[in-house]
């Protein structure tokens, strides 16, 4: 066996210590360092993604508390919203600004809120992030009947068909939308019209057919009156359908009524024209 000079060998082997032990090089650093960046950028946009979910979700669990709470005070108070002080704000046909009340920009009305609720929960809710974007204020608003009228009527994506508006001015996930309940915001505000009840009866042109179809909409359920002397049109029908007049009617004027009810109130259709007569409709009419 070959002896190496002491040395040499100990030269040879701080050379192999040495490459075995060598650091990073500054571009595997950096190239390190961006991607523990850019990683770090990820969860923190997730983050914060799932804080403001996390905020809306309690912005429309306050407002679904504070409505149920004004329901409560309606059935003590003849169905009567809180008036914040001002008997005014409760009728209809009258426009006020100060029938509003708002937990940021008028706190004044917002407490004597919080006084008429009081029997009905504890304390009202105000936002946990008022300053969570430069451009938007998120608070909480009602507006008694004479202020939802008011130049801030909201665009409140869920109609129930009330006399007030209770609502979270925006939600952080989307800054453009306000949650709540409260009336119909007319159309051209920007917010979708309320669900409307429809009817409507037509009769068939082909005087061979004698048939009568209706359709209906936002309704559920529809009674008809009317038609020929022995009554078999009257009585309980579907949402839609259609109907044949008997051919011992040709040549007689008929008259169908149509009356169908529903969560969005009654709609009615009638329908007069000649059995058979060539389809031609004397005069349909809406009552």
């Amino acid at each position: 066996m070959k002896k190496c000079d002491l040395v040499k060998c100990l030269k040879k082997h701080n050379k192999k210590v040495q490459k075995f032990f060598s650091g990073f090089t500054l571009i595997e650093l950096l190239v390190v360092i961006a991607i523990i960046g850019i990683l770090a950028t990820v969860v923190m946009i997730s983050l914060s993604a799932a804080r403001e979910k996390v905020r809306d979700a309690k912005r429309k669990q306050d407002v679904k508390q504070v409505d149920t709470a004004i329901s409560l005070y309606m059935d003590d108070h003849d169905g009567s919203p809180p008036d914040l002080g001002d008997s005014n704000c409760v009728n209809l046909s009258s426009s006020d600004i100060n029938c509003i009340a708002s937990s940021e920009t008028n706190p004044a009305n917002w407490t004597i809120l919080e006084t008429q609720l009081q029997p009905y929960i504890s304390e009202l809710p105000s936002d946990s992030c008022v300053n969570c974007s430069e451009t938007v204020t998120f608070e909480y608003i009602y507006h008694a009947p004479a202020g939802v009228n008011a130049s801030l009527d909201p665009v409140v994506p869920d109609f129930s068909g009330k006399t007030y508006s209770i609502f979270a001015s925006a939600l952080e996930s989307n800054e453009e939308e306000s949650f709540g309940y409260g009336p119909s915001v007319p159309a051209s505000e920007g917010a979708p019209a309320a669900p409307v009840a429809s009817v409507d009866l037509v009769a068939n042109p082909d005087p061979a057919l004698r048939t009568t179809t209706w359709t209906s909409s936002n309704v559920t359920s529809c009674t008809a009156t009317g038609g020929d002397p022995d009554a078999v049109w009257a009585g309980a029908k579907s949402t839609s359908g259609s109907y044949v007049t008997p051919a011992y009617l040709m040549g007689a004027t008929v008259t169908y009524i149509l009356t169908c009810t529903g969560d969005y109130g009654p709609a009615s259709d009638s329908i007069t024209f000649v059995v058979g007569g060539g389809g031609m409709l004397v005069a349909p009419s809406d009552p």
